[in-house]
């Protein structure tokens, strides 16, 4: 999330609105299976709906070159071979 705020220059002076956009996105979040709480995936998927939604209202368009996990961790494997 550092990162992805870095990209788009967001600091204190802007933060209020991400955290606004926050709590708008996690009101749209459930809870699976159940579970009292909301696991780890939920988190980051808020986040990501979150600055999604930045660069929505923003009219932004960042640079989303996203790897997989598996994909990164193939990747590593090979690499450590090496």
């Amino acid at each position: 999330m550092k990162k992805e705020l870095e990209k788009r220059k967001i600091g204190i002076d802007n933060l209020s609105e991400i955290k606004q956009i926050l709590k708008e996105q996690n009101k749209k979040t459930s809870y699976h299976f159940g579970e009292p709480h909301l696991n780890i995936a939920t988190f980051v998927g808020v986040y990501r709906m979150t600055i999604k939604e930045y660069d929505r209202r923003h009219n932004l368009k960042i640079d989303k070159k996203i790897i997989p996990y598996i994909l990164r961790r193939i990747h590593s494997h090979f690499n450590r071979e090496n």
